[in-house]
This record gives C-alpha cells, sequence and structure tokens, in this order.
C-alpha cells in the first residue's frame, strides 16, 4: 500500500464570511489542514479572529490580482485598478497579455511586482508566518509572474508554494466530465499547465495538485480516486473551495459575477465531501497521511 502524505488546502479564507465559517468546520472536522489567506478581500481580519489564531491552523498567502482592492497604494499601481479602485484584470486576460510579455507590457509587470510584494509585506505584519504562497485563480503560473515571485519570494521567507501541475487522467472528474467541460476548467488547465512547462520552479512545492480540473464539480469519488494514484513517498495537494451559509447582501454586494461565485451551491457540497468520515477513511485506506504546508 502507498505511503503518502495529503495536504488538503482551502482557498479564499478572508473573502467572505461564509467562506470562513466553512473553512473552520471543515479544519475541525479533520478534512482541511491548511488554507490560503485571501488580504485584497474584506474578511481577512475576522478570518485570523475566528479561524487561524483559534485553531493554530498553518496558512499560506493566496496571492490576488483579479479580485478585490490592492494592498499597494493605488497610485503606484493604476494600471491594475479600475475606476474604483478594484482590480480589473480578469485570470483569462492576465494570461493571455503577459503569457508572452513585451516591451510595452514593462510598466504592468512593475506595478505587479508592487502589488505582490506589498501583499508579502502585509502578511507579515499581521503577525502571520505563512507557510507558502498560491494565487486566486493560479495567475502566479504565469511565468513572468512566478520570475517575480522567485525574486521576492526569498526575501519573505518563503521556501515552499504550490506549483499547479495537475496530472490529467489522474485528475479529471470523470464522473462530471459534461459540469467541468461547461465550466472551461479544460481551458484553464492548459493555460496553466503551458506555463508549468515554461517555469523554473525554485521553491518546495507538493509533487502533484488537484483542484482546477475539478473546479465547481467536485466528487468523492474523484478526490478518492486521485488519492488512490499517488505513488510512495509523495507529498500530494487537493486544492478546495468550501462556503456555504453565505449572507446574500455580502455576496451582492461584490456584483453578479462574485455573488455566483459566494452563493454556489458546489461550494456547500465541496464542504459536505471533505468534512465527511468516508473522505477521510478513504485517503486512510490508500495509505494516505494528512499533512499541512507546514509538516514537510
Amino acid at each position: 500500500m502507498p505511503d503518502f502524505k495529503l495536504i488538503v488546502n482551502a482557498d479564499d479564507l478572508g473573502h467572505s464570511p461564509g467562506i470562513n465559517r466553512a473553512i473552520k468546520l471543515g479544519v475541525l472536522a479533520g478534512g482541511i489542514t491548511s488554507a490560503t489567506l485571501l488580504l485584497t478581500t474584506p474578511f481577512k481580519e475576522d478570518a485570523i479572529r475566528d479561524v487561524i489564531t483559534p485553531l493554530g491552523l498553518p496558512v499560506g498567502l493566496h496571492l490576488s490580482l483579479t479580485e478585490g482592492r490592492s494592498i499597494a497604494n493605488p497610485d503606484s499601481v493604476p494600471l491594475l485598478l479600475n475606476d474604483n479602485g478594484m482590480f480589473h484584470f480578469s485570470s483569462a486576460r492576465l494570461f493571455k497579455t503577459l503569457f508572452f510579455p513585451k516591451p510595452r507590457h514593462t510598466p504592468l509587470l512593475r506595478q505587479i511586482r508592487i502589488e505582490l510584494e506589498a501583499q508579502m509585506a502585509l502578511i507579515c505584519d499581521l503577525g502571520l508566518k505563512p507557510t507558502h504562497f498560491d494565487s486566486h485563480q493560479h495567475v502566479h503560473m504565469i511565468p513572468a509572474i512566478f520570475d517575480i515571485l522567485r525574486e521576492l519570494g526569498p526575501r519573505y521567507g518563503y521556501t515552499k508554494c504550490r506549483f499547479t501541475y495537475e496530472p490529467l487522467m489522474r485528475s479529471l472528474p470523470w464522473d462530471r466530465l459534461c459540469d467541468a467541460y461547461a465550466n472551461r476548467n479544460m481551458l484553464k488547465w492548459l493555460a496553466v499547465m503551458a506555463g508549468s512547462v515554461r517555469i523554473r520552479n525554485t521553491f518546495r512545492s507538493p509533487n502533484a495538485f488537484r483542484g482546477l480540473l475539478a473546479s465547481s464539480c467536485c466528487t468523492l469519488q474523484g478526490l478518492l480516486a486521485f488519492s488512490a494514484r499517488a505513488q510512495r513517498g509523495e507529498v500530494v495537494e487537493i486544492g478546495v473551495h468550501v462556503g456555504g451559509g453565505e449572507d446574500l447582501t455580502i455576496a451582492q454586494g461584490y456584483g453578479n459575477r462574485i455573488c455566483r461565485f459566494l452563493m454556489s451551491t458546489e461550494r456547500e457540497r465541496e464542504l459536505g465531501i471533505v468534512t465527511s468520515r468516508a473522505f477521510r477513511e478513504g485517503v486512510k485506506a490508500h495509505g494516505g497521511t494528512f499533512v499541512s504546508f507546514a509538516d514537510y
């Protein structure tokens, strides 16, 4: 039987009260072992007070360039923001713009560096010692952005990151392929995997990741199938997006796209999966040990 380590990392901590509550429930149930904190959204202090501190939860930095407000002074990053001071780039547009950057993109990359460094500095100022970094919608897997992080990361003590390498056959949600297609997960996967080929990763990272192809179509069977294919000695990561019980007024305040994201029943479904005994016992039956990014 394989002997492997499994990290279950909940993204988007600090995004909303519902997500904070769901992550706390997942940690208490033993199905979530790690989380990454968003700093560009309004509920980061609540997350520190209600989730990270009382649970002693190992937490990393969920870098954002596509969600919320800048941490850097808006005057220093105007190319990233709309007239309301919110990030205006989508992840798809960032990938398209910067995957093969041209000289005219130098000012944009300079402002991205300013913003990423501001986020790395702030999480330290909040009294946290992050275990690793990843990013909202995997934008750190754009090679030009990863180059910035290879420079900044060691300055702020980062030795680990999520390197979004997701094996296709091992990670496809075979029981919900139509949903994965409708969510355009394959297109997202292709963009991220193309980035992984071009990136020189100098950080320590899990051997494999699951969570992109099955985004918003997670199943217990899929998670256990991924675990069953782990090799002896591997460290693998499952990224989850949990939620539930969201305040509609707060969700609507983000606008229609983010409201749908926060109110999606898939988040509650995913919470039910990772808090289930069947998930925990299934991973252990395949030889897995639950760990956090701090444990390997």
